[in-house]
C-alpha cells in the first residue's frame, strides 16, 4: 500500500516544487521590473504626486456633468487652473458622457483625495488583470505586467488603460466559460476608448459570435442611454467639435499608430485610409480562420494601428495580445515580434526623434501582419496553394 501511495505523493510534491519555482522566478523578474519602473518614475515624481496628468480632465468631467459645459474648452481649462495650478491645451474631457457619470462620486471629493482613490482603483485593476489572465500562465502575466512600460506609464499618468486591461481579461475568461453574452457586455465598457477597439465588432462578425455581439450591443445601448440621460440631446455635436480640435491630439510623432508613422508622408491621409482598409479586411479574413483569443490579439494590435489618437499608455493593450501570440503561435518571426512587445525597452523609442521613433510602429505592424499571415495560411485554400508551389 505504501509503495503505491508514495510515488503519487512524490509526483505531487515535485509538481508543487516546480510550480513554486515558476512563481519564484517570475517574482524575481517582477521585482526587477518594478524597481526599474520606480526608478524611471522618480524623475517625474512631483508631477505624479500632484496629479498633474490625464486624471485632471477625467475629474473635470465629473464636475461638469449635468451642465452644458462638459466639452467646453474654457470651462475645462478653468478647472485645470483651479485643481492643478496650470493649463494644458490637450487636457480636455474627451470621453463619452457615461464615463463621467460612472465616476461621478469622485467629483464630490477634493481633487487629491479623488486622485488617490483613482490610482488605487487603477492599481487594483492591474492586479485583477494579472489574476484573471492565464496565457501563457498567471506567473508570466505577473512578470510581463511588471515589465510593461506602457502599463506603468498609464498608471503614473492617471490614465484608465488598466481598467481596459481588466475588461479584456474578464471578457476572455467569460468566453472561456462559454458566457459570450456576458463577455460582450464587458467589452462594451471599453467604449471609454472605443477608437482602440474598433476591430472588436469585426472579430465578432467574422467569427459569427452572435451572443457576444448581442451583449456588446445591449450594454453599449445602455451606456449611450446614460450619456443622453445625463447630457441631453445636444452633446454629440459638442463632442464632435472637441475631437476636431487639433489641440486634443498633440505630438503626433509620439503616436504608436499609422497616423504617427505616416503623418509627414505624401498623401498622408489617403495612405492611412488605404492601410486602414487593408487592416480591417485582413482582420476579417484572418479572424475567420483562427480562435477567438488569437482573433482578439489581431483586433487589439490592429485597432491600435488604425486609431487616430493613441499614445504610449495605450500600448498596454498589446500586453494580452502579445502574450496570446507568444504562447499559441509557434512561428519564430511572430514570436520575435511578440517578445519585443513584451519588453520595456522597445517603447523607449517612441520618445526618441524620428526615424528612431518609427521602431515601435514597425514592430506593432510586423506583429499584426505576422499574426494575420499565420492565420491566413491555416485556411484549406492557403494550405493547398502552398502545397502546389
Amino acid at each position: 500500500m505504501v509503495y503505491f501511495v508514495f510515488p503519487l505523493d512524490l509526483k505531487r510534491l515535485l509538481s508543487l516544487f516546480s510550480t513554486m519555482n515558476r512563481w519564484i522566478d517570475k517574482a524575481i523578474v517582477s521585482a526587477v521590473g518594478l524597481t526599474l519602473m520606480f526608478m524611471m518614475g522618480m524623475s517625474g515624481k512631483d508631477v505624479i504626486l500632484a496629479g498633474k496628468n490625464d486624471f485632471a480632465p477625467l475629474y473635470n468631467g465629473t464636475q461638469l456633468l449635468g451642465t452644458p459645459y462638459l466639452y467646453s474648452a474654457e470651462h475645462n481649462y478653468a478647472l485645470l487652473e483651479e485643481h492643478v495650478g496650470g493649463t494644458n491645451d490637450s487636457l480636455r474631457f474627451t470621453r463619452l458622457p457615461y464615463h463621467a457619470a460612472l465616476f461621478w462620486p469622485l467629483g464630490k471629493l477634493p481633487y487629491l483625495t479623488a486622485y488617490a482613490i483613482w490610482v488605487v482603483l487603477c492599481l487594483s485593476a492591474l492586479v485583477g488583470f494579472v489574476l484573471l489572465w492565464t496565457i501563457p500562465s498567471r506567473p508570466d502575466a505577473m512578470a510581463f505586467t511588471a515589465l510593461s512600460l506602457p502599463a506603468f506609464q498609464s498608471l503614473m499618468n492617471g490614465q484608465d488603460t488598466p481598467l481596459l486591461l481588466l475588461w479584456v481579461a474578464l471578457a476572455a475568461r467569460l468566453h472561456q466559460k462559454d458566457r459570450d453574452f456576458a463577455a460582450g457586455c464587458v467589452l462594451a465598457l471599453c467604449a471609454s476608448k472605443y477608437h482602440l477597439f474598433a476591430l472588436i465588432p469585426v472579430l465578432m462578425l467574422a467569427q459569427r459570435r452572435w451572443g457576444m455581439l448581442r451583449g456588446l450591443v445591449a450594454s453599449g445601448t445602455v451606456l449611450m442611454l446614460i450619456s443622453f440621460a445625463v447630457s441631453g440631446w445636444s452633446w454629440p455635436m459638442d463632442y464632435i467639435a472637441t475631437l476636431a480640435d487639433g489641440r486634443v491630439h498633440p505630438d503626433p510623432s509620439k503616436m504608436p499608430n499609422l497616423h504617427g508613422l505616416l503623418r509627414n508622408a505624401p498623401m498622408s491621409f489617403a495612405l492611412q485610409m488605404a492601410l486602414t482598409a487593408v487592416i480591417v479586411v485582413s482582420t476579417w479574413f484572418a479572424a475567420k480562420r483562427t480562435s477567438f483569443l488569437q482573433g482578439l490579439a489581431l483586433a487589439l494590435s490592429g485597432g491600435l494601428l488604425i486609431s487616430y489618437h493613441a499614445y504610449l499608455s495605450d500600448c498596454a493593450l498589446l500586453l494580452p495580445a502579445a502574450m496570446i501570440v507568444y504562447a499559441q503561435i509557434k512561428n519564430r518571426w511572430v514570436q520575435a515580434f511578440s517578445a519585443l512587445l513584451l519588453t520595456p525597452f522597445l517603447y523607449m523609442f517612441i520618445l526618441a526623434p524620428a526615424p528612431a521613433s518609427y521602431a515601435v510602429q514597425f514592430v506593432i505592424a510586423g506583429f499584426f501582419a505576422g499574426t494575420a499571415y499565420w492565420a491566413l495560411r491555416r485556411s484549406p485554400l492557403a494550405q493547398q496553394a502552398l502545397a502546389t508551389t
